[in-house]
């Protein structure tokens, strides 16, 4: 009689997963797949594991710490779309299309709705790890000089803590599925399990941030975590279809929460971000706004006027000096024509910065840069809010040009926002419509738009 097979099977898994015969990745409650579903997570005889210790199989092999349930909500929950769209080869820095490579994992996971089992995982992870290794790490690069940290440390620091771990692969899952030549099948795949993986990473996270033991020399490692959050966050709408499409501002409504998170982070941990491997951003210093050509200071000029014509009655400020650079710690609220000078001042560094070309990506910090009564603005729908943010939406559409995952969330927010705008009374003032017309012409919109500036 033929012995049989030993196997991994688990029978530790949530009572839910098992409902629905699926693999659970025991590390709840809640468990990944019950994060995705927003269902509530519960096992027969309590967790199969410690909220400190990772499942080795679900990582193929390699052991790590850190997952379970936590309360510090610094990612937000995945989203439930999974239907996609084909996504061809967008412009990149230093991406290659992989479309040899990206068959042997789409090839072993034949049905693109179901999960991977075990082998399949395997797989797959590795592929991930070798096209993060050789391609989308240069993405994550803001300088020549990160690239060490973001293809060795970074992968090395995966293998203690599994929230690093799965945040690059929830990065690259999305990197393949974007820019290689996949058809449309093989695009569901990478990007279900970019999703997969990003739920994973946020549950892993908020339990890291949570656990009072954890080093705070390695809080640095949470604010890379973050910022990759932001990059998955942006790339995702070149792919997922939602039940209810989400509108460009809405989509960096959320965008601008996961920046002011890792800010905040950042600020609240910034002697062990100092002295982590993120030493090549120490030195570059911020750019100096006088760097930028004539066209550039008229539109800051404009946007100042627009807001003293709106604002100036609540606080007549202009005699201040210039606002400081860096994150806004101000401890007493400040007046709506304040947050929104400051804002465009630090909107002048972002522009000053994409002239220097030095800093890939600088623009992304503009967010945190103009703290929660900015955000609070923008959410509000507040009318010199979305004035800013539509310049700021210029500087996007450029990032996007060097960078795959900010492909043509610029130009869909300037479209929006210029649409929208177009609707209101502010269209009385000539300032306005000569800023509309600016930002739709730096995007590639052209159209019989009034304004002397863009007709002349």
């Amino acid at each position: 009689m033929k012995q049989r097979k030993p196997h991994s099977k688990s029978r530790r898994g949530c009572l839910q997963c098992k409902r629905r015969h699926v693999k659970c990745d025991e590390q709840g409650p809640p468990c990944a797949n019950c994060v995705v579903r927003k269902t509530e997570c519960s096992y027969k005889d309590g967790p199969s594991s410690s909220a400190s210790a990772l499942d080795p199989s679900s990582l193929g092999g390699l052991e790590g710490g850190g997952s379970g349930s936590g309360t510090s909500l610094l990612l937000p929950p995945p989203r439930e779309d999974s239907a996609t769209n084909t996504a061809g080869s967008s412009a990149s820095s230093g991406i290659v299309s992989p479309s040899s490579a990206s068959a042997s994992a789409s090839t072993a996971i034949s049905d693109g709705s179901s999960e991977p089992n075990e082998m399949q995982r395997k797989v797959l992870e590795l592929e991930l790890m070798h096209r993060w290794s050789t391609c989308t790490y240069l993405s994550m690069c803001s300088l020549p000089e990160d690239a060490h940290l973001m293809q060795t440390v970074l992968p090395r620091e995966g293998l203690r803590h599994p929230f690093v771990l799965q945040g690059i692969f929830a990065v690259t899952a999305l990197d393949l599925a974007i820019n290689a030549s996949l058809d449309h099948r093989e695009s569901q795949i990478y990007t279900r399990a970019a999703m997969r993986y990003y739920s994973t990473a946020s549950v892993m996270l908020r339990t890291w941030l949570g656990d009072p033991n954890s080093p705070p020399d390695e809080y640095w490692l949470a604010f890379l975590v973050s910022y990759m959050a932001a990059v998955y966050h942006c790339a995702m709408p070149q792919v997922a279809i939602e039940a209810e499409p989400n509108t460009a501002l809405g989509h960096i409504v959320g965008l601008f929460n996961l920046l002011n998170g890792a800010t905040t982070l950042s600020l609240a941990h910034v002697n062990a971000i100092l002295r982590s491997p993120m030493t090549s951003l120490h030195s570059i210093g911020i750019p100096d706004q006088s760097i930028l050509d004539a066209e550039t200071r008229n539109v800051l000029a404009r946007l100042n006027s627009i807001n003293d014509v709106l604002h100036a009655r609540d606080n007549p400020d202009e005699a201040r000096p210039d606002p400081p650079l860096g994150p806004l710690v101000d401890p007493e609220p400040l007046t709506a024509h304040e947050t929104y000078r400051r804002a465009i001042h630090h909107l002048g560094s972002c522009f000053a910065e994409d002239a220097r070309g030095v800093l890939r990506s600088y623009c992304s910090s503009f967010p945190g840069w103009n703290g929660k009564a900015f955000g609070h603005a923008v959410v509000a729908h507040e009318p010199m809010a979305l004035i800013i943010l539509m310049h700021w939406g210029v500087l996007l559409d450029r990032l996007g040009k060097q960078m795959w995952w900010a492909t043509s969330i610029g130009y869909a927010l300037v479209a929006e926002l210029s649409d929208l705008l177009q609707q209101t009374d502010l269209v009385m003032l000539q300032d306005v419509v000569d800023a509309i017309a600016w930002t739709r012409r730096q995007v590639g919109i052209h159209d019989m738009m009034m304004g002397a500036e863009y007709l002349g």
